[in-house]
């Protein structure tokens, strides 16, 4: 981050100084006390489990120069408060410390004024993130999220890693309610932005996957002439009328295709098979001879990271970066945790796709595991959440779909049991030990579930006792 001064940013956030120095600088934003590390500005933020105003005098023991608070709570503490911090840091008080990061964020943005790649989707939006980021830095300075910082608030914690070179951030914008993807794009105002799919991830707040479509698209709400959308052009993913949608007909729309669909797209994804190390992608690509195949190699598992690379390349190919580096990035990308990792020891296979599930992420995990026919290939499945009011049916889906493509299915938690009842377990360490009585050489392990159900534990404690 670029030294600013707090002159500089408090009528951007609508704040007020009451204590120290508008002159005081810093280098660094935090809302995490136990991070700060250096001179940086906190901001106090109220969550669901913590309030970041609780750790206002850690945050300033800590390095913290300046720190930005709500009304209620300078009103609250008093001026003993602002006297127990002396000169050692400036306060700035606001309305809303949410709103006042984001704002910041979105003035910062403003003055770096880099290429905004902006990612969303039901599935597919880290790996996607990731896979362009390694392309894009192979010839641009590139930033991305951090871990899952894909909220209103990590997004704008994000941007704040952009220096005066940096020439694209790759941002991936979650939501889990109406209006946050807006609320997101109007920080970043994507010039790219990519769309991996519309699931049912999020059904209990979204009702209709037509509420979810809705939300997505409001990737493009802020869009000017000359940005573009890219998104794989299945046949299903867009409704007819998709520019009766206002804020995806202001923008220059970009679509791949799928295998055997139109040809009238700029790019085309023309197939995807497997491979020992990974998977192979051909593209076609649309010039005034026709259509030019190239021959793409991904380390990765699954025919959906054949498609979630297709959308990488296509951004790459709007950014006028060349094939050879596309290529270079893909074979080095490397992939955000728990996110279809292997690792492979005392012959046990263990697939970790543990960070997140839905029915149709769990579904193409499945389809990887099936992949290993020489093999006994092993499911173990937990909960999955937010998905409304059919959750027993869309878990029931799920079990039939995997006993018919698994050796062995065990599911784990209260939702768990409609996958499959027969071999459900209630905890993590019965399943444990069960496992470890279980499992033998040659198994390939597949462990997915929502990230509520702390499959990870499971992963990593089966792992310690393989000797990983």
């Amino acid at each position: 981050m670029i030294r600013t001064t707090v002159n500089e940013i408090v009528n951007t956030i609508g704040g007020t100084v009451i204590c120290g120095s508008g002159e005081t600088s810093f280098s660094q934003v935090y809302q995490d006390s136990r991070l700060i590390e250096c001179e940086g500005i906190f901001f106090a933020i109220r969550g669901d489990l913590f309030d970041g105003h609780d750790f206002v005098e850690s945050a300033v023991e800590k390095g913290a120069v300046a720190v930005v608070v709500e009304k209620d709570f300078v009103r609250n503490r008093g001026i003993s408060f602002l006297d127990s911090l002396g000169d050692r840091a400036t306060v700035i008080e606001v309305d809303n410390t949410v709103k006042a990061l984001q704002l910041m964020a979105k003035d910062y943005v403003e003055k770096i004024r880099p290429v905004v790649v902006g990612v969303t989707g039901s599935t597919g939006k880290t790996t996607t993130r990731d896979m362009i980021y390694s392309i894009c830095s192979e010839k641009f300075k590139t930033i991305k999220n951090p871990k899952n910082y894909n909220s209103n608030v990590g997004v704008p914690l994000t941007v704040f890693q952009l220096e005066e070179d940096t020439r694209v951030a790759v941002i991936e914008m979650g939501t889990d309610h109406r209006g946050e993807i807006f609320e997101i794009a109007d920080i970043v105002r994507p010039n790219v932005a990519v769309i991996t799919n519309i699931g049912l991830s999020h059904m209990e707040h979204f009702k209709t996957q037509k509420e979810i479509f809705l939300e997505k698209m409001d990737i493009t709400a802020f869009m000017r002439e000359g940005d573009c959308l890219i998104a794989l052009d299945d046949g299903k993913f867009f409704p007819d009328d998709l520019k009766s949608y206002s804020s995806a007909y202001r923008s220059n729309l970009i679509l791949t295709a799928l295998i055997g669909d139109k040809n009238r797209d700029n790019f085309k994804l023309e197939s995807i098979s497997e491979t020992d190390y990974g998977i192979e992608v051909i593209m076609g690509f649309r010039d005034k001879g026709g259509i030019k195949q190239e021959k793409f190699s991904i380390p990765l598992k699954g025919k959906h990271n054949g498609e979630n690379a297709a959308l990488a390349i296509a951004v790459a190919e709007m950014l006028g970066i060349d094939r050879d580096l596309i290529k270079s990035g893909l074979a080095k990308v490397e992939i955000t945790g728990n996110r279809l990792e292997m690792t492979r020891s005392k012959d046990i296979l263990i697939i970790d796709d543990s960070y997140n599930a839905s029915p149709d992420s769990v579904k193409a995990a499945v389809d990887v595991l099936h992949s290993y026919r020489n093999n006994r290939r092993i499911a173990v499945l937990g909960d999955m959440y937010e998905l409304g009011k059919e959750t027993e049916k869309f878990h029931r889906e799920v079990g039939e779909y995997t006993r018919e493509r698994v050796d062995k299915l065990f599911s784990v938690g209260e939702l768990g049991k409609f996958i499959d009842e027969d071999n459900n377990f209630q905890s993590i360490k019965k399943l444990s030990e069960f496992l470890k009585r279980e499992l033998k050489a040659g198994d390939v392990v597949l462990f997915k579930a929502s990230r509520g159900m702390s499959l990870d534990i499971l992963v990593k404690d089966i792992k310690e006792w393989l000797g990983e």
